[in-house]
């Protein structure tokens, strides 16, 4: 990260006049794009004020993680998660999510910025999920199961009028698809493969941050 950009999320330059909750806000905001782990300060007493000595260290350009997650949906799996940051170009996050599970997930995201304070990007957000789910009626309860397969690519715009703001307009397309497994003998023992649904539609949400920190 450069010069620059610390300096535009601190919120302050040199020669300026600032209190302490200005520093601990400036160096939460710093923090909060996750562009830098840690961030550490020191104040030299000088004849006319102090000097501001800070160190950052940069987030790791690859992270990995993983996790244990259950729901009675879903059921149990087992999440993995790899970040790698300006992998094709600067200032830049691809993150690749996956669940091994019964219902296994995947998801690829990219995150990229621009601007000097990197208030402007863009994301691409692409998933699917497959899972057994089970077929229930009235009178006779469980009667067989369906595979469903829902996949969605989502395209956006982002910018962050400040740490508390985002506005973030794109547009995504969905995909929902049920197929045969032990259950609807009476529409899928007649030819028919799959049945489902596409969708699409123009998203112009706003995201509010309730906290003291960006995550945008």
């Amino acid at each position: 990260i450069s010069h620059e950009f610390v300096l535009s999320q601190l919120g302050f330059s040199e020669k300026d006049s600032i209190t302490a909750t200005q520093v601990n806000q400036g160096l939460s905001k710093l923090l909060g794009t996750r562009f830098v782990d840690q961030a550490r300060y020191e104040l030299t007493k000088e004849k006319d004020g102090y000097r501001m000595l800070l160190n950052t260290i940069e987030t790791s350009p690859t992270t990995a993680g993983f996790s244990l997650n259950y729901n009675n949906v879903y059921g149990i799996g087992l999440i993995i998660n790899v970040t790698l940051r300006n992998l094709f170009v600067k200032n830049s996050r691809l993150s690749l999510t996956s669940e091994i599970s019964e219902s296994p997930q995947v998801n690829i995201s990219l995150d990229t910025y621009t601007g000097e304070r990197k208030d402007f990007g863009m994301g691409v957000d692409i998933g699917y999920i497959r899972s057994i789910l089970p077929i229930y009626r009235e009178q006779n309860g469980r009667i067989g199961t369906f595979a469903y397969r829902y996949s969605y690519a989502q395209f956006n715009l982002n910018y962050s009028y400040n740490t508390r703001l985002l506005f973030a307009p794109g547009i995504i397309v969905k995909r929902h698809a049920l197929l045969s497994e032990t259950g609807f003998p009476e529409i899928f023992d007649n030819g028919v493969r799959l049945f489902g649904f596409n969708q699409s539609k123009l998203l112009f949400p706003i995201t509010i941050n309730t906290l003291d920190r960006r995550y945008f």
